[in-house]
């Protein structure tokens, strides 16, 4: 009975070492959970000091801001929407020669003009 009695004797020593850390733990989590909720508070006063000023009344002009259009950006306007169009319209044929250019790339000899 005596080896039972010192068993058991230790496994209690155990569970109270085990219980005395976890009281510790707690303890420590406690002090770090009031902190966070020290700092969580002075971060809303701080916010709640901060004054919002309203800007939409800014922005209600909508594109006011960019220049009117008149005939010379028109005109610019214009050549550029032709030249947008006239690119599309030789993509394919741009991309067409890209490819045998790349073909015939060893059989080319720079600054060469005409036929040899």
């Amino acid at each position: 009975m005596s080896k039972d009695k010192l068993k058991m004797s230790r496994l209690l020593e155990d569970l109270d070492f085990r219980l005395k850390h976890i009281e510790d733990a707690i303890l420590d989590h406690r002090e770090i959970l009031v902190k966070l909720v020290k700092q969580s508070n002075q971060v809303v006063n701080f916010l709640q000091q901060i004054d919002v000023e309203d800007m939409t009344d800014d922005f209600t002009g909508g594109l006011s801001i960019l220049p009117d259009i008149n005939e010379t950006n028109s005109d610019k306007i214009k050549k550029l929407n032709e030249l947008i169009e006239e690119y599309m319209t030789n993509k394919s044929d741009l991309l067409q020669f890209e490819k045998e250019i790349r073909k015939l790339k060893d059989k080319i000899t720079p600054g060469m003009i005409g036929e040899a």
